[in-house]
């Protein structure tokens, strides 16, 4: 039973990831290199999705 994979809520975990992801580029752009609010909100919707994928994908190993 140990060696089962766990697959409980793939897309929960992939969700968490992305959003702390996106918040965490947000908060390093906006407030560590003192971008404006509209870049900060770029590298933040580009870093979740990006964020999410990497999850999906330990998910599958």
């Amino acid at each position: 039973m140990a060696d089962e994979p766990q697959n409980d809520l793939p897309l929960g975990r992939m969700a968490l990831h992305g959003a702390l992801a996106g918040v965490i580029f947000f908060a390093l752009n906006r407030f560590g290199l003192g971008q404006s609010f509209e870049w900060s909100l770029v590298w933040a919707v580009v870093a979740a999705p990006s964020a999410a994928y990497v999850a999906y994908s330990q998910t599958r190993r």
